[in-house]
C-alpha cells in the first residue's frame, strides 16, 4: 500500500481566501471538517452555535467562534482538495485513502505529493534494513 511518510505541508502551498478565513477563525481541524462536508457549496452560518448542525460538525468552541464572526452569513466554502490531501500526508495516511476521501484519482494525489510516494516509501524501507 502507498503509505507516505509523515511530511509537513509546504509553506508556499496557496490557500484559497475562504480557507484562510476558516482556519484563522476556527482552526485547521474545523476547517477540514467544513471542507469535507460543504466544499464547493454555501455554508449558512447560524447566529447561535448551540444545538446546530455546525456545532455537531466542528464542535462547540469552533462553532461558537464561527457564529461570533460570521453568524447569519453565507460562506462559500472552497474545495481546497490539495490542502486536504496535505492534511492527510501530515498524518501519514495512505494515498489510496486520501484519493477515496477526496474523490480524485490516486495519481492526482501522488502528483500533489510531489511524485515521491512510492520511491520515498521504498527508501525508508531500505534504510530500516540497514
Amino acid at each position: 500500500m502507498n503509505t507516505p511518510a509523515r511530511i509537513a505541508m509546504p509553506a508556499d502551498l496557496p490557500l484559497p481566501h475562504g480557507l484562510r478565513q476558516l482556519i484563522d477563525c476556527a482552526g485547521s481541524e474545523a476547517a477540514e471538517a467544513i471542507l469535507l462536508a460543504h466544499g464547493g457549496t454555501w455554508l449558512n452560518v447560524p447566529r447561535k452555535a448551540a444545538v446546530s448542525a455546525l456545532e455537531r460538525l466542528v464542535g462547540a468552541d469552533a462553532a461558537a467562534a464561527l457564529c461570533r464572526r460570521y453568524g447569519g452569513e453565507r460562506l462559500l466554502v472552497p474545495q481546497a482538495k490539495q490542502w486536504l490531501a496535505w492534511r492527510g500526508f501530515e498524518r501519514g495516511e495512505p494515498i489510496q485513502e486520501i484519493a477515496r476521501r477526496l474523490r480524485v484519482d490516486r495519481r492526482t494525489v501522488q502528483r500533489w505529493h510531489g511524485g515521491q510516494t512510492e520511491s520515498l516509501g521504498a527508501k525508508l524501507n531500505q534504510l530500516q534494513l540497514l
